[in-house]
């Protein structure tokens, strides 16, 4: 019997657990089976059975996806933005994303708001592997797939916000930080791979310095510009490494 499958069987426990999720994780990165042909038979190995969809047969998935939203809040009214980002998911559970947003629109008669912002984060999706591990998965792919997609996210942007107008204009650049969480829903995906919409909802805390500078000069009386963004972004991913040893 294949040495990780027997790792699967083994009863769940509060003093079993921890054993069985370390024993898994290495079987992920090391060939520790003792049957080498059970593990080329795809169709009975554990890592492609129920509820785990395919999404362990590679390290990393490589997202790409594109959208829009708005954000809101702050000293601004409802600004429309569009975005761009590239996602490297590692076995399901942690990701690190870098994006490229930008919004503008008329915030006051003759007065027009430009935010550029280039953003990383650190994205984690806590459910997929204890819901596979424990066996809590539902057995309905469609809805398992949108619960493991369930994510927490912390990240720094560099920013460079403006403000102008028919008579003159005022740049800065600056830092910010943001939270946030989000899921997928999947749309043609399969195992982990293919189309989702991907809907993200995030608190910005941007640099203030373009309205600061702004103020300056009589352009603009606003004195912040935390908001709420929420964006809806179409993404598809992408397997990078193949199988793991297992397939």
């Amino acid at each position: 019997m294949d040495f990780c499958q027997a790792a699967r069987r083994v009863t769940v426990s509060a003093r079993v657990i921890p054993i069985r999720f370390l024993i898994i994780v290495l079987c992920l990165w090391g060939d520790v089976s003792v049957a080498p042909a059970a593990k080329r038979t795809r169709e009975s190995d554990t890592y492609r059975g129920p509820g785990v969809y395919g999404k362990l047969d590679s390290a990393i998935l490589l997202g790409v996806a594109a959208g829009g939203g708005f954000a809101a809040g702050g000293s601004l009214p409802v600004v429309p933005a569009a975005s761009v980002e590239s996602t490297f998911l590692f076995l399901g559970t942690a990701a690190l994303t870098v994006g490229y947003d930008f919004g503008a629109r008329e915030i006051a008669s003759g007065v027009r708001f430009t935010r550029h912002s280039l953003r990383f984060a650190i994205d984690l999706r806590p459910l997929f592997l204890p819901m596979t591990f424990q066996d809590l998965y539902t057995g309905v792919e469609f809805l398992d797939l949108l619960l493991y997609s369930l994510s927490f996210e912390i990240g720094g942007a560099f920013e460079r916000g403006s403000l102008s107008s028919s008579s003159q204009s005022v740049a800065e650049n600056g830092g910010g930080f943001f939270v946030g969480t989000g899921f997928d829903v999947p749309l043609t995906s399969r195992g982990g791979r293919g189309f989702t919409l991907r809907v993200a909802f995030r608190v910005r805390y941007p640099s203030n310095a373009p309205l600061e500078r702004a103020q300056a000069v009589g352009l603009w009386s606003g004195t912040e510009l935390r908001h709420v963004e929420v964006l809806f972004l179409v993404r598809h991913d992408f397997a990078i490494g193949g199988c793991f040893p297992l397939c």
